[in-house]
């Protein structure tokens, strides 16, 4: 899904807009956002992890120790440059990393 910022008094038809999101290529200095996440949505893992021939699909133990948790997502600013892009977010992303600041906050 993409998203840009439009003007409040913007008129056009959000399905216009959107349209010409997605299929607007990416080009050289646009500044966009990736946002990878997982959410436990309770009523959701409810329904499927009963659905017979689905829970097989689920690991329960799993889902008992993160789904309190909610969910997270991991959010990156990119800009795009002439052979790809830079990530513009300065935030530890990996577990050790994490820890650590956490540890030195307390």
């Amino acid at each position: 899904m993409t998203r840009d910022l439009k003007p409040e008094n913007q008129d056009e038809d959000d399905s216009v807009i959107s349209e010409f999101l997605l299929n607007r290529p990416l080009e050289k200095n646009m500044v966009l956002t990736v946002e990878p996440g997982v959410y436990f949505n309770d009523e959701m893992l409810d329904i499927w992890t009963h659905y017979p021939g689905y829970e097989k699909w689920f690991d329960q133990n799993m889902l008992a120790r993160y789904r309190i948790v909610g969910g997270v997502r991991i959010e990156d600013t990119v800009v795009i440059t002439n052979n790809g892009y830079e990530n513009l977010t300065k935030v530890p992303k990996q577990i050790h990393e994490i820890e650590s600041l956490m540890n030195r906050a307390s």
